[in-house]
């Protein structure tokens, strides 16, 4: 149950559904989820290891502030891990996996055609899951799958300036997939660099970006009025954190 729990507010908070700066409180969470608040506690606690929501002594609970700077961290585990990851695909995978691969990107074709963005990006999410488990190193998608939370909530702001770009991520793809089909693991290696690369790109454009940077003030102050001044605060030092660091 608590997994559970993580897997809705963290899909919640990675949409922005749940925005940046929002209380928390356990009660309220589990008179809406109608469970006891043992298992709402221990979720918090996994998100908070994750980054997603912070504590704030004596005030509560609350949704953590949108980085840059855990974003690009996650990007550098994300290029390091996956295109190890695909090297061994590559030279491992049986033909039903290579079929299957290959379904996958059938079906993410047809999203695209489709214009259908929200099944679009589920399907590049269980494409690189697939991969993974091809290579059998759960451990290694476990920490790809919470370095990409922050990327990902990069990516949901992005979506609400309508910036896309799912030609180019399908056809990353359709590479990384050929690389796959001719057991070729320095291609594959490659292809997935070129792919991930596009990670840090996109921090650096939407960085220099002063629409991205006014929404994402918007979201990151999206503060109640009766939140408590220790909350304010700090929300505040944690804006004039990431400030700072962008500046170094």
């Amino acid at each position: 149950m608590p997994q559970q729990i993580y897997g809705l507010l963290s899909d919640l908070i990675v949409r922005l559904q749940l925005v940046p700066n929002r209380s928390l409180p356990e009660q309220e969470v589990a008179e809406c989820l109608n469970l006891s608040k043992t298992p709402v506690r221990e979720a918090f606690i996994k998100l908070a290891e994750d980054g997603l929501v912070r504590v704030v002594p004596q005030s509560g609970t609350y949704v953590s502030p949108i980085s840059l700077n855990r974003a690009y961290e996650g990007y550098f585990i994300c290029h390091a891990l996956e295109t190890a990851c695909v090297a061994r695909v590559a030279t491992k995978r049986s033909f039903e996996e290579l079929c299957r691969l290959k379904a996958i990107l059938a079906q993410q074709e047809d999203a695209l055609r489709e214009r259908r963005y929200e099944d679009f990006y589920y399907l590049d999410e269980v494409f690189h899951e697939f991969l993974f488990r091809i290579a059998d190193v759960p451990l290694a998608m476990r920490f790809v799958t919470v370095a990409r939370l922050e990327v990902d909530r990069i990516r949901s702001l992005r979506l609400q300036m309508a910036i896309r770009r799912v030609e180019g991520v399908f056809e990353e793809h359709m590479a990384v997939l050929a690389a796959i089909d001719a057991k070729d693991s320095e291609a594959a290696r490659s292809a997935m660099a070129l792919h991930i690369d596009t990670i840090k790109n996109s921090i650096e454009e939407i960085a220099t970006n002063q629409e991205f940077w006014d929404l994402c003030h918007v979201v990151n102050r999206d503060i109640p009025r009766r939140r408590s001044r220790r909350v304010a605060a700090a929300a505040r030092q944690a804006d004039q954190e990431e400030t700072e660091s962008r500046s170094s």
